[in-house]
């Protein structure tokens, strides 16, 4: 009996200076926890903030699309990039903002060439700015003053001409024929009357003023290229050939 006496009094001894030398529990263990917890909360806000500003951003860069303004689409979606919010919703309208591009590109070059296309059209049928003026032969027009250049070279140049009963359509084709002459001519002229052109070394200005007269039609005078358009003057409206009678020594 003695012996189991003395054993417990050792344990309980032992019980009781384990008791005195272990640490006491920290007071700020508790406090602890609660702050992160609430660092937690108020991070998880901040992020639904930010998907909430993230989402109008991209319903603002749609509508940007919708309307067709890519460069505030395009400059709306920038700082989304990368951020790791919406990464589909991102790729897909980037996806869109391309192809908004391409067709734009793709417009701009068909304009272009339409453009292209129109001016020399225009180029080749509209009449230069001086004509009307000076630079033009018709069936009231008097001797014309050419410009130094290609151009008065070529009308004083003499030139042959053999074509009989020709309508306005052959008569231009067979000026085609003269070495240096570019002529234009629009097919829907007509004209009810053919004229026949026999010359042989005659200045090509006086051969333009006699079809001119003659056929009802006017030639412009460009820099290097000569416009045939149906005259404001009627056919024969042009100076009248006068007879003049000469008393010689013997006869007329």
């Amino acid at each position: 009996m003695s012996t189991w006496r003395v054993l417990l009094a050792s344990v309980l001894g032992g019980l009781l200076v384990s008791c005195q030398h272990a640490p006491p529990a920290s007071p700020a263990a508790a406090p602890a926890t609660a702050d992160g917890r609430q660092a937690e909360a108020l991070k998880q806000a901040e992020h639904r903030e930010l998907l909430k500003a993230a989402s109008q951003r991209l319903d603002e860069v749609r509508k940007a699309l919708e309307r067709g303004d890519i460069a505030a689409a395009e400059a709306g979606l920038q700082p989304l990039v990368g951020q790791g919010l919406y990464e589909a919703e991102i790729g897909e309208l980037r996806g869109e903002i391309r192809a908004a591009k391409d067709a734009v590109a793709l417009d701009q070059g068909k304009s272009e060439a339409d453009r292209r296309a129109l001016t020399e059209v225009e180029q080749r049928f509209t009449l230069p700015s001086a004509y009307g003026s000076t630079l033009t032969i018709d069936g009231l027009s008097p001797s014309i003053a050419l410009p130094p250049g290609p151009m008065e070279e070529l009308f004083k140049r003499r030139v042959d001409i053999n074509i009989e009963n020709a309508g306005v359509k052959e008569l231009v084709q067979a000026l085609t024929q003269i070495e240096g002459l570019n002529i234009i001519a629009d097919d829907a002229l007509e004209a009810e009357k053919a004229l026949t052109v026999r010359v042989r070394n005659t200045p090509l200005s006086e051969i333009l003023g006699y079809i001119a007269r003659n056929m009802g039609v006017a030639f412009h005078l460009g820099e290097n290229v000569v416009w045939v358009t149906e005259s404001t003057e009627e056919p024969g409206a042009g100076p009248k050939l006068e007879t003049q009678v000469y008393r010689l020594r013997q006869g007329f």
